[in-house]
């Protein structure tokens, strides 16, 4: 796990190496004629308090509601890819204490610099289900 967390660290300034766009994911996809999207679960299975486990692509995301809008998050801290828990308004690594917000997945305290965050799954909400979208 400790490969996977180094591996997906990200710092969120533009690397997509195709535009001068200042955009602030890690990268962002050229759009695609065909975009990949893939069902998550269904809206209605997303806890309005709390987190829901999916496996997705091999890997467990933390799915969950911020502002009353469904996100999903790989389940590892950016610290050494402990597993995380949701204390709150918060994302807590039981690890080593490192905390980040549910609304953007910034870290706020605990070990790492200050631009570390959680890694994102691109989604959005289709016909009663929150979708994996890459490529638009």
């Amino acid at each position: 796990m400790i490969v996977v967390a180094i591996i997906m660290r990200l710092t969120y300034d533009c690397m997509c190496n195709h535009c001068d766009c200042n955009d602030k994911r890690p990268f962002h996809p050229l759009p695609m004629e065909n975009p990949v999207k893939a069902p998550i679960c269904k809206l209605q299975d997303i806890p309005a308090v709390g987190v829901k486990a999916v496996t997705f692509f091999g890997r467990e995301y933390l799915v969950y509601r911020a502002g009353g809008e469904p996100r999903a998050v790989l389940n590892a801290c950016m610290h050494l890819g402990g597993p995380l828990e949701r204390k709150g308004d918060r994302f807590v690594c039981p690890w080593h204490g490192a905390s980040f917000a549910c609304s953007s997945g910034v870290r706020e305290s605990g070990p790492k610099g200050t631009h570390d965050r959680l890694l994102p799954l691109p989604t959005r909400s289709e016909n009663g289900e929150l979708v994996y979208v890459y490529g638009e």
